[in-house]
């Protein structure tokens, strides 16, 4: 009885440690559209849109690293495909040579 006790209490003990131990969003430690961009995104679209394709940083965008809403935001000739990734080649080694 006392060891069954006693196991209860540990694995309720490591399952309130784990759960702390994550943030809220799991997606990333700290997310691009409130340390770059205060959740502003006109501010954003209007940073991104100024910019030449090829000098887009997609670990810059607003939904995180790679993920897109809109092809404007995936460096070079790449598109905003699927479940909201940039996807392709850039061919930004091309137009730069």
């Amino acid at each position: 009885m006392k060891l069954t006790f006693a196991v209860c209490a540990l694995i309720a003990t490591a399952q309130a440690a784990e759960a702390q131990a994550y943030p809220d969003h799991l997606g990333e430690l700290f997310t691009t559209k409130e340390n770059l961009y205060n959740n502003n995104w006109e501010k954003y679209k209007k940073s991104r849109q100024l910019m030449v394709d090829c000098d887009i940083y997609e670990s810059e965008n607003w939904l995180g690293t790679g993920k897109c809403k809109y092809s404007w935001e995936c460096r070079g000739a790449r598109q905003c495909e699927g479940q909201g990734w940039c996807y392709g080649d850039d061919a930004c080694e091309e137009v730069h040579e």
